[in-house]
Order: C-alpha cells, then structure tokens, then sequence
C-alpha cells in the first residue's frame, strides 16, 4: 500500500480496522503520523459536536437576521438556516479552540500514550521473545541525537521508529531482570514535572524530561520503573556524531 492510497482510506474509512491498515500504521513512521493525525482531527469534530448549544443563541441568530432589510440580491435568512449556521459556527470555532492548543498537556499526552500502547504495545513485547535483528536497530536513537551506552543496549530487545506528539519518535522494549518495559523516547515534547498515571488496569506509565525530548515508560503495575529511569537517565547519552 501506498502513501497516496493509505491517505484516501483514512478520509472515507475512518474505523479502518483491516490488517493492512493497522500494518501500514504500525510500521513506517509517515504512515503513523498520517493515522495519528487523522484519529486526533476525528477526536477534535466529535468532541466539537457534542458541545451544547448555549440557551437562546440560535433565537438572537434568527432575531438578528429578521430585524435586517432585506438587500437587493440577498433572501431573508430562515429559521433553518438560520440553526444550522448556528450549528456550523459553534463546530468551527470549538476546532479552533482546539487546535489552538495541541501542544500536548498531561491530558493529551495521556491519551496519545494509550492510543500508542494499544496500536502496537504488546505486539512489540511478543517480538521481543523472538531473536530478529530487524526489530533491533539502534541506529534509530542517532537520528535524534542520542545512543545507548552498552549497558543500557545489552538490555534493548526492540528498537524502532513509532508516532509521537509533534513527529516521530523511537519505541523500545527492554528486557530487564524484573520484567519487560516499553519505553517510548518524544523527542518534541517536555513537561514542566514528572507524570505517572495507570495506563490501564494491569499498566502504569512514568514520563520525564530526557534530553531535549522525554521518555514514557510502561510496564505491568508491580515492577519498579526507578531503576529503569535511573539507567535511561546515565546510559541513554548525547550521539559523538549524527552521521548514519
């Protein structure tokens, strides 16, 4: 599947939940951020419909075009219209509202964490189990600058580029003595303190400022992510040259 071809299913099949979709999303991080994007735009117009309209406005909407002359050229403006010109402005500007804002928040960033753990999360542990050296490349990291020192890379088991907020980023899975933990690096986005929240009910995740970017971590609720924070923080260091 093609670019092209991927965008038009995305515009006329918004469920798109075939096999071909997903694996087209999943995989090539042009093709991520197209569906990201798509799903978030899908988010902002549902939400955009399902705010109330505010007692009365459509009665001044109507009110005010009937007080007005008619002009040459132009037809009074109906009840009909009139409501669904109503409709049309309030959809328009809670978008804009919204888009306004898309630096992500906890609120947001939340959200894109767990819409990223179920597009491909536990498929990526499952290849974790299995020995392929395309699913370990750790190249992935010197495109944003950073490398893993070898005591960090002993323990990566998967590497590969995934969407993040802004772009791209990388996904990894780690294989440590207490279990597997996912790691995504968001080289766009910063907070202004540490986030942990449960992502699930078997999940917890931790974000935290790493580098000019940050870093989630997601692991089952009973392993303790400090170890693993520590070990990203002295080992996942700047790259001595961006050439690939």
């Amino acid at each position: 599947m093609n670019i092209e071809e991927f965008r038009r299913r995305l515009m006329t099949e918004p469920d798109r939940r075939d096999a071909d979709m997903r694996a087209a999303g999943r995989w090539d991080p042009e093709f991520a951020s197209l569906a990201r994007e798509s799903e978030a735009f899908e988010a902002k117009l549902k939400a955009a419909l399902e705010l109330p309209v505010p007692d009365g406005l459509i009665d001044r909407i109507t009110n005010k075009a009937s007080s007005q002359p008619a002009r040459r050229g132009w037809l009074p403006v109906s009840g009909v219209w009139a409501n669904a010109a109503a409709v049309v402005l309030l959809v328009a500007a809670a978008i804009l509202a919204q888009v306004a804002f898309d630096a992500p928040g906890h609120a947001e960033l939340r959200e894109h964490l767990r819409w990223h753990w179920n597009l491909d999360g536990p498929e990526a542990l499952a290849m974790a189990q299995l020995p392929s050296p395309q699913v370990r490349d750790l190249r992935v990291l010197n495109r944003f600058g950073l490398e893993a020192s070898e005591p960090l890379a002993e323990h990566i088991a998967v590497s590969k580029f995934c969407p993040a907020p802004g772009g791209t980023g990388v996904h990894l899975v780690l294989e440590t003595t207490a279990g597997q933990v996912t790691v995504f690096y968001l080289p766009e986005t910063r907070l202004a303190r540490r986030l942990e929240f449960g992502l699930d009910d078997e999940r917890q995740a931790r974000v935290f400022n790493l580098g000019q970017g940050s870093v989630a971590l997601i692991a089952e609720a009973d392993i303790d992510l400090e170890p693993v924070a520590h070990l990203l923080r002295g080992e996942l260091r700047p790259y001595s040259s961006r050439e690939l």
